[in-house]
């Protein structure tokens, strides 16, 4: 599913397993090219290969790419963010911590953000 509203883009998958047929696991082109006309990309990982190539493509035109860090975290998807929001549950996913603190700076020790 696309959806242009305004100045967002929606591009989402119902949370559907890949193993059902017709399920694609990737955006095609056409469809990351409409990101460059965004200020800026925000991505969770229920279809992580999608926020993998947004993130990336993000990165690449030198967009702000932000991460709703849930869990299970995507550690891949992590790396190509410029900011990480983390939720509590999705940090102690990430961190193996419980202390938001300590969890925090070992995300922004590991990914600089």
């Amino acid at each position: 599913m696309i959806m242009v509203i305004g100045r967002s883009l929606i591009i989402g998958r119902w949370v559907t397993p890949p193993a059902v047929a017709g399920t694609r696991e990737a955006l095609d082109n056409r469809e990351l090219t409409v990101l460059a006309t965004l200020d800026a990309v925000l991505v969770d990982t229920r279809w992580e290969a999608a926020a993998i190539q947004v993130l990336a493509y993000a990165r690449r035109i030198d967009v702000p790419a932000v991460i709703d860090a849930e869990a299970p975290v995507s550690h891949a998807a992590m790396a190509l963010a410029t900011h990480i929001a983390f939720s509590r549950q999705g940090l102690r996913n990430y961190a193996s911590l419980d202390n938001v603190q300590q969890g925090l700076h070992m995300a922004q020790r590991q990914f600089g953000c």
